[in-house]
């Protein structure tokens, strides 16, 4: 692709392309670091490293999902999870305070009391880590960044600043740095969108774009203040959420079953770690390296076979089509589908269609394992 000539249709099929080959590929290493560290001791030096490389792959799942933030709007997405802020405000502060040149005070009132909103995790990580870096960007060697939380119930003031709110209660995130302020210029113009032009190729900017885009997704809203003189200060809302007791973080123990679980995915390295994985987890593992080997490896087991994880993005026979022939041959199969990158109009076409779970790659053995053992326990309405 001639970078020089890019547009933003051909740009998108790039960011999709990139997406789907980036996560095929975490997949891989953060399932072979999942493995290594079940398969060793927790004191062994190996549980350590296999740590560094799931923390790693996570983060860079995530800024592909920032990626494909700006590519496209979403079709239908589901609400999200439950998200502690307070969480992703401290590894974002890991983040900054790995990655920064200079020292500066970090200064941390995190009060917010619950702390929970939410919304997707990579998507508010990214939006927060851009806001600390912004902020920390602005900061000169030995100044102060401070980060507070707080809930608050909306009054008439808050409503006349963002009239479109529609929750009585928000935690607001407030950043404040000793730095360079900015201009009353670059402050009009503070939230421009990146500009994909055909003469200059991608233009990127300091992330506060996406974060505000990012923030407006979660009907959040974002206020900026820069005083001359005294640096730059960012106050976010998030509308907060009272965390339910069957959406707390699952426990370290990891579940398992004896039953019979079909995995079709043409990257060969992810067939490998996943029958690894729910190998040891005491399940019955068949694979299959496209739909169609996939579609007769159904007509060969009929319903011997419990449930199958199935990629949608495949050459050959899709997942798609292979989802569609395998229900006509064997109804009452459960399908989880899973793809490094999919539509989602594609996703949520098959989640009405009867698909029982979607598994965004890459993900932790936590969540495959849950997931699965919950597909399989779940009894179907009649």
């Amino acid at each position: 692709m001639d970078s020089k000539n890019i547009n933003a249709d051909e740009f998108t099929e790039f960011v999709e392309k990139f997406a789907l080959e980036c996560n095929n590929a975490l997949m891989g290493i953060l399932g072979a670091a999942n493995h290594i560290r079940m398969s060793v001791p927790p004191e062994s030096h190996l549980t350590e490293y296999s740590i560094i490389i799931e923390k790693d792959a996570e983060r860079v799942a995530s800024l592909t999902e920032s990626l494909l933030a700006f590519t496209r709007e979403p079709v239908e997405e589901s609400p999200g999870k439950i998200i502690s802020l307070h969480a992703l405000i401290r590894d974002a502060i890991e983040v900054i305070s790995q990655t920064g040149e200079k020292n500066i005070d970090i200064e941390t009132q995190l009060e917010a009391r619950p702390d929970s909103t939410r919304g997707n995790l990579a998507q508010i990580h990214q939006a927060i880590l851009n806001l600390l870096t912004n902020a920390a960007e602005s900061i000169k060697t030995g100044g102060k960044l401070t980060i507070q939380t707080e809930n608050i119930t909306v009054n008439s003031a808050f409503l006349e600043k963002h009239p479109d709110a529609e929750d009585e209660r928000y935690i607001r995130l407030t950043i404040g740095g000793t730095g360079s302020s900015i201009s009353r210029r670059e402050f009009e113009n503070i939230f421009e969108s990146i500009e994909i032009t055909m003469e200059t190729g991608i233009e990127v900017g300091s992330g506060l774009p996406l974060a505000y885009r990012l923030i407006k997704k979660h009907s959040g809203f974002l206020d900026v203040e820069s005083v001359f003189g005294e640096g730059r200060g960012f106050a976010v809302y998030f509308p907060e959420e009272i965390p339910c007791v069957e959406e707390a973080p699952p426990s370290t123990a990891l579940l398992g079953g004896s039953e019979t679980i079909l995995i079709v995915d043409d990257e060969q390295h992810v067939r490998t770690v996943l029958r690894a994985l729910l190998s040891h987890l005491g399940y019955k593992v068949l694979l299959a390296s496209d739909g169609a080997e996939a579609v007769e490896t159904v007509r060969s087991y009929g319903d011997r076979i419990d449930l199958i994880i199935l990629d949608v993005a495949m050459s050959g026979l899709g997942g798609f089509e292979a989802f569609h022939t395998i229900l006509k041959i064997q109804p009452d199969v459960k399908v989880i589908i899973s793809s490094g990158y999919a539509r989602e109009d594609t996703i949520s076409a098959l989640m009405r269609q009867g698909a029982k779970a979607f598994l965004q790659k890459p993900y932790h053995i936590h969540t495959v394992a849950n997931v699965i053992r919950h597909t399989l326990d779940k009894r179907e309405a009649r």
